[in-house]
C-alpha cells in the first residue's frame, strides 16, 4: 500500500523520479501511470482504476477512453520510461469528467478495464457492501450508528 511505503521511507511512494505512485492528488497536478488512480466523473462521482499492473491493462484503459497508444503517446509501443506521466493523468483526468459514472461503468465493462466506485464518506452506512459486511451497528440510546469492531469478543 503507498501509505505503508511511504511510511517505510520507499522513495517510489515519495513521488522521486518519472514513474512514482502519486506526487499529488491534486487534478492537474498528478502524475501517475493512468492505469492505478482515482479520476473524477462528470457527476461527481470518483472512481479508482485498478490496473496495478500497467502494460498489462493500458491499451484496454486507453482504448476505452476512446484512444490508441499512438494518439495517446505517439507509438503503438511506447517507451514508458520516456513518457511525460503528469500529461497523460492529465488528458485522463479531462476524458473521464467528460462522461458520468453511469456513462462510464458499461464502457469499461465492454474493455475489461477495472475499476470501482469511490465509496464517500456520506453514503458509506447505506453502501450495498457495507450494509452486507454489517460494518456499522445500531447502539441502543445513540441516535447514529456506530462502526463495529471487526472482532468479536465474548465472555463466554
Amino acid at each position: 500500500h503507498p501509505l505503508i511505503q511511504h511510511a517505510a521511507g520507499n522513495p517510489w511512494a515519495h513521488g522521486r523520479g518519472k514513474s512514482h505512485i502519486r506526487s499529488s492528488t491534486e487534478i492537474g497536478n498528478r502524475a501517475t501511470m493512468v492505469t492505478n488512480a482515482v479520476y473524477r466523473c462528470k457527476d461527481g462521482t470518483m472512481i479508482q482504476l485498478l490496473g496495478e499492473i500497467m502494460p498489462a491493462h493500458i491499451k484496454r484503459t486507453v482504448e476505452a477512453l476512446g484512444s490508441t497508444l499512438t494518439e495517446f503517446f505517439g507509438s503503438e509501443k511506447p517507451n514508458y520510461k520516456q513518457v511525460d506521466w503528469k500529461e497523460a493523468t492529465e488528458k485522463v483526468d479531462e476524458i473521464i469528467h467528460t462522461k458520468t459514472y453511469a456513462e462510464w461503468r458499461p464502457i469499461f465493462k465492454q474493455f475489461d478495464v477495472w475499476h470501482v466506485c469511490v465509496t464517500r464518506f456520506e453514503t458509506m452506512v447505506e453502501d450495498e457492501q457495507v450494509k452486507a459486511s454489517g460494518m456499522f451497528v445500531d447502539v441502543p440510546g445513540l441516535q447514529h450508528k456506530l462502526m463495529r469492531n471487526p472482532i468479536f469478543l465474548s465472555a463466554d
